[in-house]
Order: C-alpha cells, then structure tokens, then sequence
C-alpha cells in the first residue's frame, strides 16, 4: 500500500509538519504536551534557507500504546507520529482542529513535485541511515553474545556497543547521536 502521509521521522517530513511558520499551532501544541513544565506561548522561527542542509534528531519514547490506550494529548501527538505514515484515513480520536492542520501538512498529494522530490531524498537518507543503525545493532548484539558466552555477558556487552559506534562512525552519523545511542564518551569513540 502507498503512503498517503509523510514519514514524520524523516528530516524533511518532521520540517513540513512542525518546522514552519504556519506550523506555529502544531507545534506549540506538541511542544506544551511534551514540555508542559515550559508554558510555550509563542516561538519564531529562523529562515530554513539561511540554515543550509541540517538535521532534526529528536529522540521519542519507545511508545507501544493501541489507539484505545491513548490516555491524554502527548499519546496522541505520539500515537500521531508513530503510525503518521501508516494511515490512510485519519482516526477519529485525532479529528481535532490541530491534528486536522497537521494531517493537511503531512499529506504527501499536496506536495508541489520539489516537495516530493526533497521528500524522497530525505526518505533515502533515513531509510540508509536506519539500515546502518539496525545492521550495527542486530550485528553488534551477535558479536557481543559471542563474545559475552566466551567471556562474560559484561564484557560482552561492552564490546558489542562499540562494533555498533564503530559501525555508526564509519557510516559518518554525528557525534553526539553515537553517544546517545551507544553511552559511550567522545573520547572511547575517537579511538575506535
């Protein structure tokens, strides 16, 4: 089946639905349910042209919830992100006038042919980038069972992580998203 909506986890995509101005309402709302201790009242933002080529990583909790589990604003913006690319008629439980702003953004038929174009761009570098990460990963976890039956789980682990920060260093994914995913510093990653 052919995706009606963009995948928000895209750079482009997450950019469509959140990162203009007239997402404003979006994304105040999604930040206020994401930060409720901040009271976000207003934002602005900077010419996307002046700013060249950049990345959005935003690091999301796992979220496993069924839509009748949803239980307040911030599952729903979650439930809305995870399955945005998935749907292909909007649920009633996100028929608001929010949620309707941002399905309209995110529908892939309204884009002009250099929106899809930048569209499947951004697509290939994600699908590339999730391919490195979960072939490190899944070869990761069997170098570090390997070694973990040989020499304790420990040890095991630990070298694990860094075939993955290796892999993910040699595959140029920034800095900072390698510590995050790996918890390893700066320094260990440099050597690697």
């Amino acid at each position: 089946m052919k995706a009606k909506y963009v995948n928000p986890f895209t750079d482009f995509g997450f950019k469509k639905i959140f990162g203009e101005e007239a997402s404003k309402p979006l994304l105040i709302d999604f930040l206020g349910q994401l930060l409720p201790q901040a009271q976000i009242i207003d934002l602005s933002f900077k010419d996307k042209e002046q700013l060249g080529k950049k990345f959005v990583y935003v690091e999301m909790p796992n979220f496993t919830k069924k839509e009748q589990e949803l239980s307040n604003r911030l599952d729903k913006w979650l439930f809305f992100l995870k399955h945005l690319e998935d749907f292909q008629t909007i649920p009633t439980l996100l028929q608001d006038d929010i949620f309707q702003q941002a399905f309209d953004k995110a529908e892939l038929a309204k884009f002009s042919q250099e929106d899809r174009n930048d569209y499947e761009q951004s697509l290939k570098v994600y699908r590339d980038l999730k391919g490195v990460i979960d072939t490190a990963f899944d070869e990761g976890k069997a170098e570090g069972k390997a070694e973990g039956k040989a020499e304790g789980k420990a040890e095991g682990k630990a070298e694990g992580t860094k075939t993955i920060a290796k892999a993910m260093k040699d595959n140029q994914i920034p800095l900072a998203v390698i510590m995050k995913t790996t918890g390893l510093s700066a320094e260990e990653i440099e050597k690697l």
